[in-house]
């Protein structure tokens, strides 16, 4: 459920012009993390102590995904 939900987004997103996709999940969820990774996310960052849950501090991984199927995203000029 959670990779055909996954895959709906993104491709919904791409449809609409949407170029990358970005997303944070905890550190101690695993099932997310590799979820993410095998739907093309790749790790971007880390934030460090994010919350205090049951006692314990975690850390908030920060992942994106390109829709632009390998192409260099355009630079912004201002």
């Amino acid at each position: 459920m959670g990779r055909a939900w996954l895959d709906h987004a993104l491709s919904a997103a791409s449809g609409t012009g949407f170029r990358r996709v970005e997303l944070e999940v905890y550190a101690s969820n695993t099932a997310a993390l590799s979820l993410n990774k095998i739907c093309g996310f790749t790790v971007e960052g880390l934030k460090r102590a994010m919350r205090l849950f049951d006692g314990r501090v975690e850390d908030v991984v920060l992942m994106a995904c390109s829709l632009t199927d390998g192409f260099p995203e355009p630079l912004l000029h201002g």
